[in-house]
């Protein structure tokens, strides 16, 4: 209940509030933008000297923070998130791709061609046409590079939630929103408010409308992120220093001003397609509402909190409780079970029990991660697990010639009934002749030949006990 009531809270802020602004107090906007402007530069340039400072008195702190953030972007403009990626976001790069490709591609002729609904079009088709390739043109190389940046930003990161394929369909429903809702407000302009050449500027293209529905789909489902953010340092170009601004914040000060906008473009018009953007956003907030994407997003803003807590230094109490939340829901979560194992260190029985539960977890997700936790514990615990998982240790550590941490997993794991039972006999055979017992490696394949009434494996074991005779 209290991620979920912070989920209607943050949302709450990042529209309703964003709304009120923009339309009864857009002045705020300005005095804001104002006062982040003169905050983003004044610090930047303290970080700067104090680095500096730093450095004289041989100390590093400072320094390393601020060379650990510096980015060679422009500034002003946000680059990515702190939310790792669960893939790489290959429609995002490849939406970047063909905007970029068709800017430099096509003539202007063909692009006028191509706008929304174009002043030569003659068909209806080529009017429904034009709805989304006019979302992929764009009117000069500043245009595109703002855009591009911005789906990159919020793109890559919320496609990798909410998968490839439904983040493409999704991008073509939030230009299909933007343009609706534009087109909407400019015939309501031009027919009710009785403002009739207007309808004529209906024109129009960018990809903004629909990276706009990218925020809103970002701000439902990642809506506990930071967006990572470029401040200018003494306006050398494309070096920037990155601060993370949480996404509640950046989203809705980006709404507010497109609020604020499209008021200015109802009274006035505006250069900037403002009803676009509020329409692409609002559609985007919609539609992953509709598709239960807060659920999602509640389920991790808790494992992003629980990751945070584990680190500060009163924040255990509240981490163990979290983590405790996510093993109900998940029991084969592997962070949570880490963090266990590590809060049981002086615990041997708890720190077995999740020991064995994540281990096997392990060789079946990331067995290189399954390894170095064996070899961390070692040989703590190995007889807790199951044979063919031992089976599956004592194979690797045998092909790596670590043949004594083979012996003991084949061991145990010759001694649990199973299918993997005669293959970790043979293998442990095999162990023992490399370390040089043949003794204790002929003691084992007679076992199989005695013990063993699967044929095959009889069949090898006595091929090798002759082998060892002649």
């Amino acid at each position: 209940m209290k991620f979920k009531a912070s989920f209607w809270g943050q949302l709450i802020c990042a529209i309703v509030i964003p709304v009120f602004i923009g339309l009864v107090h857009p002045e705020w906007i300005e005095v804001i933008q104002d006062f982040v402007y003169i905050a983003f530069l004044v610090l930047p340039i303290a970080l700067m000297f104090g680095a500096v400072a730093d450095l004289a008195k041989g100390n590093g702190a400072t320094s390393g923070y601020f060379f650990k953030n510096l980015r060679l972007i422009p500034d002003g403009l946000p680059f990515g998130s702190d939310l790792k990626q669960k893939f790489y976001p290959w429609v995002t790069i490849s939406l970047i791709f063909l905007n970029t490709f068709l800017f430099f591609a096509l003539p202007e002729h063909i692009v006028d061609h191509y706008t929304f609904l174009p002043l030569d079009s003659s068909t209806f088709t080529q009017d429904l046409f034009s709805v989304f390739s006019s979302a992929f043109l764009h009117g000069d190389f500043n245009h595109l590079l703002g855009n591009m940046i911005f789906l990159w930003a919020f793109g890559s990161s919320v496609e990798s939630r909410v998968g490839s394929e439904r983040f493409l369909w999704l991008y073509f429903a939030f230009i299909i929103a933007a343009k609706t809702f534009y087109t909407t407000l400019i015939l309501y302009q031009g027919v009710v408010l009785d403002f009739p050449d207007l309808i004529y500027e209906i024109h129009g293209l960018g990809a903004s409308g629909a990276i706009s529905g990218v925020m809103g789909l970002f701000i439902v489902r990642c809506y506990f992120s930071r967006v990572s953010y470029g401040i200018g340092i003494l306006f050398i170009p494309f070096l920037s220093f990155r601060l993370r601004i949480p996404a509640l914040l950046f989203v809705g000060l980006f709404f507010a001003r497109n609020v604020a906008g499209s008021v200015e473009q109802m009274a006035d018009g505006s250069n900037i397609n403002y009803w676009a953007h509020v329409g692409g956003f609002l559609g985007g907030c919609i539609i992953a509402w509709v598709l239960k994407f807060h659920h999602e997003a509640g389920e991790e803003a808790v494992k992003v909190r629980a990751g945070k807590a584990r680190y500060e230094f009163a924040g255990q109490p509240e981490a163990a409780q979290l983590y405790k939340e996510i093993l109900e829901k998940e029991p084969e979560n592997e962070e949570a079970l880490l963090y266990f194992l590590d809060l049981a260190r002086y615990d041997e029985q708890r720190q077995m029990y999740y020991f064995v539960r994540l281990v096997p977890l392990l060789v079946q997700k990331d067995f290189n991660k399954a390894i170095d936790l064996v070899r961390d514990y070692w040989p703590k615990y190995l007889i807790g697990l199951s044979g063919e998982t031992l089976f599956r240790l004592g194979s690797f550590f045998y092909h790596n010639v670590d043949l004594q941490k083979a012996r003991v997993c084949l061991d145990l794991s010759s001694e649990m009934e199973g299918p993997w039972q005669g293959k970790a006999m043979l293998l442990l055979s095999d162990t023992y002749e490399g370390i040089g017992n043949r003794d204790r490696s002929k003691v084992v394949l007679m076992q199989i030949v005695d013990n063993f009434s699967e044929k095959a494996f009889q069949i090898e074991a006595k091929s090798r006990l002759e082998s060892f005779v002649s």
